[in-house]
């Protein structure tokens, strides 16, 4: 499970700095506050090296995190004939903890909560 830098549902004070850069990874949702304006909901993009400046003289004062994308997993299944299946962290362990009757070795990924 990856360790986040901030706490769910926990206010922070978002420090400016020269590029306002965003304080969070790409797929994590936050809530803004901003002087003057009320509450706004965001979702940080994947390319976005976000600059939390607004147009209006608004600026942003306070950030909470309100959800973290899923988790993405990977394994690697060694496949027997007799159907016995193994999964293995990388592949590499996969080839380590293979015998000679292994059929096939198989990438599995997924997004938690999704399923295969």
């Amino acid at each position: 499970m990856t360790e986040h830098k901030y706490d769910l549902d926990r206010r922070y004070q978002f420090e400016a700095t020269a590029d306002s850069a965003c304080p969070v990874d790409h797929g994590t949702k936050v809530a803004i506050w901003m002087t003057g304006k009320c509450v706004v909901m965001h979702t940080c993009q994947v390319d976005e090296n976000l600059s939390w400046q607004t147009n209006g003289g608004a600026t942003i004062t306070h950030f909470l995190v309100t959800s973290y994308p899923p988790e993405k997993h990977k394994a690697w299944v060694n496949v027997y004939s007799n159907s016995d299946m193994r999964p293995n962290y990388s592949k590499e362990r996969a080839d380590q903890c293979a015998n000679d009757k292994r059929r096939a070795c198989i990438k599995i990924e997924w997004t938690e909560g999704e399923g295969l």
